[in-house]
């Protein structure tokens, strides 16, 4: 008997039945479950012009903080004080490790999207071209954010977004319905959370399975 390739399985026939899942592909997958409309006209441009802005500055300081917290700079124009933030890291993760990093990586996320809305603001507000280079460089920032956060909150990049895009099916169906995103079923959503269900390539939202379960299966 010959050895099973399972990649050659989609290319020739080998005579035997490949169990494993299709490939999963986040970025299609999310595609699915997006908006295709754009409601411009209920937004005012002075309002989105000053929102945006505001949100930069907020963010901006927040950067500041990540800055002081974890590379030791001096925070600027603001007086140290005893109620410090020392025993934040054992509060929100257990331990100061742990703790450090989802510190870290949850307002290094948030620095990071202040990045991007400056992206949005050079481009929209004041006329410049819109840097998609840049855009592969913040991502890939973000990223490194969220690795922080997965290794302390023992999570994978693929489990998370497994799990993210079974939630969406769930919410969706096959297609974004703006009734669907006013009108969520919490309770439902939350399961797939807890239970880490995640969706095969191609199922509806009635045929949800448990990666691990499909893989012992096959």
């Amino acid at each position: 008997m010959s050895n099973h390739d399972c990649d050659s399985c989609e290319k020739t026939t080998c005579g035997q039945t490949c169990h494993q899942a299709p490939q999963f592909d986040y970025i299609a997958q999310a595609h699915v479950t997006a908006s295709d409309k754009f409601y411009g006209e209920r937004v005012p441009f002075e309002h989105m012009k000053q929102v945006l802005s505001e949100a930069i500055e907020v963010l901006q300081k927040l950067d500041k903080i990540k800055k002081a917290l974890f590379y030791g700079r001096e925070l600027v124009g603001v007086e140290r004080s005893d109620d410090h933030c020392n025993a934040l890291p054992v509060w929100v993760g257990g331990t100061d490790a742990q703790g450090a990093a989802i510190i870290h990586g949850i307002i290094g996320a948030a620095t990071e999207a202040g990045e991007l809305l400056e992206a949005l603001y050079a481009s929209a507000i004041d006329g410049k071209p819109f840097d998609r280079v840049n855009m592969g460089e913040e991502v890939g920032d973000v990223f490194w954010y969220f690795a922080l956060l997965a290794k302390a909150c023992n999570f994978t990049f693929d489990e998370s977004q497994r799990v993210n895009i079974a939630k969406l099916r769930m919410r969706y169906g096959e297609k974004f319905s703006e009734f669907d995103a006013n009108n969520r079923n919490l309770t439902a959503e939350r399961s797939i959370l807890e239970n880490g269900r995640s969706l095969q390539a191609g199922e509806n939202r009635n045929e949800l399975y448990l990666t691990k379960d499909y893989e012992a299966r096959n």
